[in-house]
């Protein structure tokens, strides 16, 4: 099992397997209500807050896809493998956008939008229904994004990198806070001081 998730309701559980096996489960029953195969492992699923039948899943080699369970569907974010942000030159725009490797993505809270982050610490915020980019900032030190956590009251996002956890103010994409991965900093401290990351801010 690679990575797994919740529905909003606690009825249902999503599941990334190896060979990019992508499965939707009953709680209470045990049922496998939907199976599907992506072209790679996914390394995030989950599944959308405001609708139990759709999926987000972040296959290790591709770009972000949306899955409608009731009707099979799938949209992928296609444009998060190239997006920029606002900020890029002029000179940059001109040459061309390059292909990021896109590590990790999930829904806001209200399922309305979705975040997506990239190799070279990018996060961009896309619209769930039309799948426009709608926002995106930039982490300062330029590396992977691994993982991105919203609050519970949708005001603050998480983002981690190799080696430090950041704050950003999710209204206006400023950073808020900044933490050092105590792990990476002390090889022999207590794995008790590992940031678990469920922040109530």
């Amino acid at each position: 099992m690679v990575a797994i998730g919740w529905s909003l309701n606690g009825r249902r559980v999503v599941t990334a397997e190896e060979k990019g096996r992508i499965r939707l489960w009953n709680v209470e029953s045990g049922a496998c209500i939907y199976t599907t195969v992506l072209e790679s492992i996914a390394l995030t699923v989950q599944i959308s807050p405001c609708d139990p039948d759709v999926i987000l899943a972040c296959p290790n080699a591709g770009v972000p896809v949306l899955i409608d369970v009731a009707t099979g569907e799938m949209r992928s974010i296609t444009r998060s493998h190239t997006a920029e942000a606002p900020a890029a030159s002029t000179t940059a725009r001109k040459q061309g956008s390059e292909i990021q490797r896109v590590y990790t993505a999930c829904f806001t809270n209200d399922g309305v939008r979705i975040y997506v982050g990239n190799a070279k610490g990018l996060v961009t915020l896309w619209e769930a229904k039309t799948l426009d980019q709608c926002g995106s900032f930039q982490l300062p030190s330029a590396t992977a994004v691994r993982n991105i956590q919203v609050s519970r009251d949708g005001a603050y996002v998480l983002v981690s990198d190799s080696g430090k956890i950041r704050v950003y103010d999710a209204r206006q994409s400023t950073l808020y806070r900044e933490f050092m991965d105590q792990v990476d900093l002390r090889p022999h401290a207590s794995p008790a001081l590992s940031l678990s990351l469920s922040l109530s801010l």
